[in-house]
């Protein structure tokens, strides 16, 4: 896949591009989602000066079974500490995109 983050700051700005792969479900009853892991994938540094796009070429690979959320976190400059994780993390972030990815057990074909 490709990554894009167009900067229109008026400024160059150093951004750190975060993914992670979450395995959580959703709770119909109570209106939330519940995390049942969430693994960083990688953390990439990326320059973009004002009003230019940069497209990063991205592969990952998720083994988790079930539903698995693939989070794109943003962040300008710094991101938070490792005591901030969750959906703080993702609140925390400048801008966040998600994928779903179902991976589903291997097809025993005997």
């Amino acid at each position: 896949m490709i990554i894009g983050v167009g900067n229109h700051e008026y400024t160059a700005v150093n951004y750190i591009i975060e993914t992670w792969a979450m395995n959580q479900t959703w709770i119909a009853e109570e209106n939330r989602s519940e995390i049942y892991s969430m693994d960083l994938l990688d953390q990439i540094p990326v320059a973009v000066m004002h009003n230019e796009t940069a497209e990063i070429p991205y592969n990952f690979t998720v083994t988790d079974v079930g539903a698995n959320r693939i989070q794109f976190l943003l962040f300008m400059d710094a991101v938070p500490d490792d005591s901030v994780s969750g959906a703080e993390r993702v609140n925390a972030s400048y801008r966040d995109l998600h994928l779903w990815v179902d991976v589903r057990p291997p097809y025993d074909q005997t």
